[in-house]
């Protein structure tokens, strides 16, 4: 599917919470861990705002068992992307666009072989008034352009990055889901996503990340038309349905049951 232009796009938001948009999250299959809403233990933090952190593979099992942490607090939490902004004492990185936390230098893509890729990003809760706000560290570097929006629900890249300084103030409450390549269902994951492929000389990533940027510009998304494929459908699975449907990702990456065991 598409979305309009940039003088046509109306961004969808799907809720408020503590004055922060929550965008619905289109091309992305969800996972829900935690039933917020449904759960009486959990009432405080139905007003806690979404938002998103990007990771690799590998980091899945150590998350969901623990939560997120700030590099030391366990020994399995070691620093990956630097500590920009964060000060000695480090912090947990979260963002209100999925857009970038899902970039591949926060979540990289895992190979699934034939030419598929998957992509996982967590969704977690952030205490009102914890976290500080810095712009996208990741403007005007090698991996994105300056002037283009990271994200066409916002404005600017300004403040897309939170800087949590305690590990109490997230809690992790769903798994976002993404495939990549000549298999992925363009209808949930969106033609773009589709469209992804590996070079003899760069990796699946390089050509999403260049595909997507243009496709911003193109659709005049700039910090300043054409059009934006991505994926229309909202997919949600509740974590007892994971089973029955039968995701299995290598590395002995499959979705059992209620612990959603990797």
């Amino acid at each position: 599917g598409a979305v309009p232009s940039c003088e046509e796009y109306v961004p969808k938001v799907f809720s408020t919470r503590s004055g922060v948009d929550y965008y619905r999250p289109d091309g992305w299959v969800q996972v829900w861990l935690t039933q917020i809403d449904d759960d009486p233990d959990f009432l405080e933090l139905r007003e806690w705002p979404v938002a998103y952190h990007g990771t690799d593979s590998s980091k899945l099992g150590p998350i969901l068992e623990a939560g997120l942490r700030k590099p030391g607090e366990l020994p399995s939490v070691q620093m990956a992307h630097g500590n920009a902004g964060a000060g000695p004492d480090g912090a947990i990185y979260a963002s209100p666009s999925l857009w970038l936390a899902s970039h591949p230098v926060y979540s990289t893509l895992l190979d699934l072989g034939d030419g598929r890729w998957a992509q996982f990003v967590f969704k977690v809760r952030v205490r009102p008034g914890s976290y500080t706000e810095q712009a996208c560290t990741l403007s005007n570097s090698k991996h994105w352009e300056l002037g283009v929006r990271m994200d066409p629900n916002f404005p600017h890249n300004e403040k897309l990055e939170w800087l949590v300084a305690s590990s109490s103030d997230v809690k992790v409450v769903g798994l976002m889901v993404r495939e990549f390549g000549a298999g992925a269902d363009p209808e949930v994951f969106g033609e773009l996503a589709a469209q992804v492929a590996a070079s003899p000389t760069e990796g699946p990533e390089y050509c999403w990340t260049a595909n997507l940027r243009e496709a911003l510009r193109d659709a005049n998304f700039t910090i300043d038309m054409g059009r934006l494929s991505v994926g229309t459908a909202s997919v949600e699975w509740r974590v007892q349905e994971v089973e029955s449907k039968q995701w299995q990702y290598r590395q002995g990456a499959v979705f059992r049951s209620q612990n959603l065991s990797f």
